[in-house]
């Protein structure tokens, strides 16, 4: 009789373990801490960190969130020439109002992906002036955008959103999302942009309306632009590795920045919108130099025929030795997966 009520409580303890989770309901605020023991979380709809309030988020746990249809929050009325909440928007998302540190380690990253194995979720969206923000060896799939999510219109274009925000995504993936932009920020946006993949987006990285981010050693792969700036204050951009990318390597919209250290193995280096745009290549290995009047390449660039990565194929980045130009593109601490 001991042995089977042993037994018995062993198996229930063992249940209870392997089928542990959360479930957030929409409008939910959340703040305290996310473990792995409660994981994994799923997100019904919008989960809410308030303003004054910090929600950590530990290595290892799973966060799932509702795929939807409706990518409206709010709609625009024109007779009363206002917006107004849809009752209908049906996505998974995350509002940091307040401060979210979601810190993974590495092999033992945070996942924010669907729930299901179809559609896809919203945004995680910043709105927070917060510095201590923080994405740091996470993984961030199957996301989408969200129009019109706060009530003076603005929309949140990418995955992951930093509109009037501060905080930093470092040392995380950001792949397979439908959204405009895998990372993006605007509106006097200062984030940190820091050892990421970003791949098979449409835009890789989006700065804009006054941002001014700082973005340094990522790998920007397989996406239809790598990196949209636009409508921002100058600024300088290093060690970043483009490849893969569709259209071209970089788009300009009435923006002037400067690109050093990168690896440039994209067709098309930059195309523009509009005028008074210019991109500086300086110190950077080049597979073609596209010539254009808003581009000016430095004396002090490389140039190289493919292949130049180890195994690309592989998603393998680093440069052939042979090439020495170790200095050069992403350095990354965390690999594809």
């Amino acid at each position: 009789m001991k042995k089977k009520l042993l037994f018995l409580g062993v198996f229930l303890v063992y249940f209870f373990i392997t089928n542990a989770q959360t479930v957030i309901k929409d409008k939910q605020e959340v703040f305290g801490t996310w473990k792995k023991k409660g994981s994994p979380y799923i997100i019904e709809g919008e989960a809410i960190i308030p303003s004054g309030k910090v929600l950590n988020i530990k290595s290892g746990v799973k966060v799932l969130l509702k795929t939807g249809d409706q990518i409206y929050y709010y709609d625009y009325n024109s007779e009363h020439a206002r917006y107004e909440l849809r009752n209908d928007f049906d996505m998974g998302m995350i509002r940091v109002n307040g401060t979210l540190i979601a810190k993974g380690k590495k092999n033992k990253e945070i996942i924010f992906t669907r729930k299901g194995n179809a559609g896809n979720w919203g945004v995680i969206f910043f709105n927070s002036k917060q510095s201590d923000n923080l994405l740091d060896y996470c993984i961030i799939e199957h996301a989408h955008y969200i129009n019109y999510i706060i009530e003076d219109g603005m929309s949140a274009e990418g995955s992951v959103t930093f509109c009037n925000a501060d905080g930093a995504v470092r040392n995380s993936i950001i792949k397979e999302n439908t959204s405009n932009a895998g990372l993006i920020c605007t509106y006097n946006s200062e984030p940190v942009f820091e050892g990421n993949i970003v791949d098979n987006c449409f835009y890789g990285i989006s700065v804009g309306h006054g941002a001014k981010p700082k973005v340094l050693n990522n790998l920007i792969t397989n996406n239809y632009i790598g990196l949209r700036a636009y409508y921002s204050p100058e600024n300088t951009f290093s060690n970043l590795t483009f490849s893969g990318n569709r259209n071209s390597a970089v788009k300009l919209q009435v923006m002037k920045f400067n690109l050093t250290k990168s690896i440039i193995a994209d067709e098309v280096v930059a195309e523009q919108y509009g005028e008074n745009n210019l991109l500086t290549v300086s110190q950077s290995l080049l597979v073609n130099q596209t010539d254009a009047p808003y581009i000016e390449y430095h004396t002090t660039n490389l140039k190289a025929s493919k292949p130049i990565f180890e195994n690309e194929e592989a998603r393998n980045y680093q440069l052939k030795s042979t090439l020495k130009a170790n200095d050069l593109g992403a350095k990354l601490k965390i690999l594809y997966k």
